[in-house]
């Protein structure tokens, strides 16, 4: 009898997934971002910057994906992620926050490429202060999938939490894996 997974997402990976949903926050100035995979899709809750209206909030099928990253490449590209091209990421000083320095964009494409890598399926990212905590669950190993289980699913979830120093080193690793042929 063959498990069945909760919902499974067919390509593209999480850094192609991620890039225009970060590039979109990055866009319209957002904070205090909670994004959550959801059946189908993604949905997500953030702030505006120097606004003290309520959350707004936004779910996207992953179909529409290419279509939100194109509405964004269409509006004005953000002049922070221009700028810090240029920066060491990983002497940023400790009190900037992390999703601010970068960009949304950056992160989470950087952090998308971890997650693939690490096979992770239905991923929660959570902005808390000058963190960034990322649940996501990890499928069981192909041999135990395999194997019968009374309770008829194994999932093993996982939490990991990113400081503004450690994001910076991930987004360093990514980019120097671009271009590699052996990096996917």
């Amino acid at each position: 009898m063959a498990m069945q997974q909760p919902h499974q997402r067919s390509a593209p990976s999480y850094g192609e997934l991620l890039r225009p949903i970060g590039a979109f926050l990055d866009s319209a100035n957002a904070r205090d971002v909670v994004l959550a995979e959801i059946e189908g899709g993604f949905t997500w809750t953030f702030r505006v910057s120097g606004n003290s209206a309520p959350a707004r909030n936004i779910t996207v099928g992953y179909q529409d994906l290419p279509r939100l990253r194109e509405q964004v490449r269409r509006g004005r590209k953000s002049s922070t992620t221009m700028a810090v091209e240029s920066v060491d990421l990983v002497t940023l000083p400790s009190n900037v926050l992390p999703m601010h320095a970068l960009g949304y964009q950056e992160k989470f494409r950087s952090l998308g490429a971890k997650l693939d890598g690490q096979h992770a399926e239905q991923i929660q990212i959570v902005e808390v202060n000058q963190r960034l905590l990322v649940r996501f669950v990890l499928p069981a190993p192909r041999f135990l999938r395999q194997a019968e289980h009374h309770d008829g699913e194994m999932v093993r979830f996982r939490e990991d939490t990113y400081d503004t120093h450690e994001l910076a080193t991930l987004i360093s690793e990514a980019r120097s894996r671009r271009g590699s042929r052996y990096y996917y």
